[in-house]
């Protein structure tokens, strides 16, 4: 969702403050329509809906290190880190580990292949490789399970 705002108003910044910190999809914010515009062709390239799930913890092994990061956002096709314990260089291969709490049908862990497509010293980007259709539908339900299910407040 592209949400279009005026960021010079207090009560907007507030809204938008409060929108960050619930587990939801995760909207984009564009400042005219053009900018929207500009926006949805580069968003809809992704094919994916990205979600905020605050506080995700996930741990990431990479050439026999395994690291620790929260989730900044997710999707069916990959995710945002932020991390500072191992610094991931673009094109290395890490195995993403996600371990939810147990659901009667609901699959609770995960481990993603995947590709580091952009990084930096706090934050690196992955696109999840080889995910089977089946494997991506259960990421999928458990992603919308997630953040149907509880609020974050700090």
């Amino acid at each position: 969702m592209i949400r279009i705002i005026d960021d010079d108003n207090i009560s907007t910044r507030q809204i938008k403050r409060l929108s960050e910190k619930v587990n939801c999809y995760k909207p984009v914010y564009a400042k005219s329509n053009k900018e929207a515009l500009d926006t949805f062709k580069y968003v809809f390239k992704r094919k994916e809906i990205r979600f905020q799930i605050h506080k995700l913890k996930i741990e990431y092994e990479s050439r026999g290190k395994t690291g620790i990061g929260v989730i900044a956002d997710i999707s069916a096709m990959g995710c945002a880190v932020e991390s500072h314990n191992i610094i991931m260089a673009p094109r290395t291969k890490p195995v993403i580990i996600l371990n939810f709490d147990n659901h009667e049908t609901i699959q609770s862990k995960f481990r993603l292949n995947s590709t580091v497509v952009r990084s930096d010293e706090k934050m690196f980007a992955v696109k999840f490789s080889n995910l089977d259709p089946e494997l991506k539908e259960q990421l999928y339900k458990r992603l919308a399970y997630e953040v149907t299910r509880s609020v974050y407040l700090p």
